[in-house]
């Protein structure tokens, strides 16, 4: 999985659902846990760092694995929405926000100042695309979306 985002490992394709009494717990939010969804302080020598949270009743919770949601420790389905499997090729990313084709450019900037990102795919890889268009790496996600 490619996501242009420094050391975060995709754990998998699917949320993890797991029953959890309640209680604090903490999140990985890098992806090399061996205990997914909980860190397992495997993100030592990371910029990154587990995320508390508590929870208050005895029930199943279904966790992002992805690590791209928009509610950590929670799955969004947003791993449906922003990751593509893209083969090699020329790409046009909107910019502008108005596509209906989302992360597609279909032409809707026309009139304005916005123009679509022109990128390349050297080889076939699995991709995380932007949405929000906050990301510091267009056009490949890199998590903004958890600060806007």
């Amino acid at each position: 999985m490619f996501f242009r985002r420094p050391s975060v490992i995709q754990a998998s394709d699917n949320p993890v659902v797991k029953e959890l009494e309640p209680g604090t717990y903490y999140w990985c939010s890098c992806g090399r846990s061996k205990t997914q969804p909980l860190c397992d302080g495997s993100h030592e020598g990371t910029e990154h760092k587990p995320i508390e949270f508590s929870v208050s009743k005895k029930k199943k919770y279904a966790f992002c694995a992805c690590k791209h949601t928009g509610k950590p420790p929670f799955c969004d389905n947003g791993h449906k929405a922003r990751i593509f499997r893209l083969e090699a090729g020329t790409y046009f990313w909107c910019q502008c926000g108005k596509s209906e084709n989302q992360p597609w450019c279909d032409g809707s900037h026309e009139g304005t100042s916005h123009f679509p990102l022109e990128f390349q795919m050297d080889k076939e890889e699995r991709v995380a695309m932007c949405n929000c268009k906050h990301t510091a790496c267009a056009p490949f996600c890199d998590n903004a979306h958890r600060e806007v």
